[in-house]
């Protein structure tokens, strides 16, 4: 406990954490709510304008909310866990905090409980804020404020919760490779937002590539985010929720695992 409440000090108390975590707030608001109010305000029918509102409404909210976590919010993901990883490399302070502090093992879960924690507040807000632009925009539409079920919001924001953590867990095992952030935070993003782009764009004709997209995080990531009711997923209906759930834990298991072998077995700079 003591290791996590020092790592949970030092990730409070970082300022480029703070404003990461707001611009990704910010992102996720555009994303999730004013980009699609503004496109559904260009319409002039008055079926298509209340169709394409129809989900921002609150009886939707988890499924709303959690319809970019699998690509462009997983992106953004990944650089806050490389740096919250990674910045020891940038700092130096790896050799004082071995010397000082519990084993090395001990300080990576205690920086995994931190990013778990501090995705969970993260994830928390956002449906708070999302909560809020739902209820203002039923209230222009004279709707009623129909809010989902207590059971209904925590899959959901368990769901959006297991895909940003796999996605950190990805950036820190990246910046323990690297020994650093950028190269970490520049190869995860090209994964995701580009290289899995394309190989899911190969995979209708070719076989292997085909069977081999089952196991993409974003892929599964998508179909995670579609079990909850969100269709802003990508390549929704290749796999089902449960398959989703099994791939993203697996890799979050992976990641800490290899995270874990690299620091153990690797001399610090």
């Amino acid at each position: 406990m003591t290791s996590y409440a020092a790592e949970w000090f030092k990730v409070v108390r970082r300022r480029t954490l703070w404003a990461f975590a707001g611009i990704w707030l910010v992102l996720a608001f555009g994303f999730e709510y004013i980009d699609p109010y503004v496109k559904a305000g260009a319409l002039h029918d008055a079926g298509q304008h209340l169709a394409a509102l129809r989900p921002l409404l609150p009886d939707v909210l988890p499924a709303q909310t959690v319809s970019g976590y699998s690509l462009w919010g997983g992106a953004l993901i990944i650089a806050f866990g490389a740096l919250v990883f990674g910045s020891e490399y940038g700092w130096g302070t790896w050799k004082t905090l071995f010397t000082i502090r519990p084993r090395r093992l001990t300080v990576l879960m205690a920086q995994v409980g931190a990013v778990g924690t501090a995705l969970a507040v993260l994830v928390a807000v956002d449906f708070l804020v999302s909560a809020a632009a739902s209820a203002l925009i039923a209230r222009s539409l004279t709707a009623p404020v129909q809010w989902p079920g207590v059971v209904s919001l925590l899959r959901g924001a368990g769901a959006g919760w297991l895909i940003l953590f796999a996605y950190a867990l990805f950036g820190g095992l990246g910046a323990l490779v690297t020994r650093g952030t950028a190269l970490a935070i520049g190869l995860g993003v090209t994964w995701v937002l580009v290289i899995e782009t394309l190989l899911r764009g190969l995979a209708g004709s070719v076989p292997l590539l085909r069977a081999l997209i089952k196991f993409f995080p974003g892929v599964n990531a998508g179909a995670l985010a579609a079990a909850v009711g969100s269709r802003g997923g990508i390549n929704i209906g290749i796999v089902g929720g449960a398959h989703a759930v099994a791939v993203i834990v697996g890799y979050a298991v992976l990641f800490i695992v290899l995270s874990g072998w690299i620091l153990t077995r690797r001399d610090v700079p």
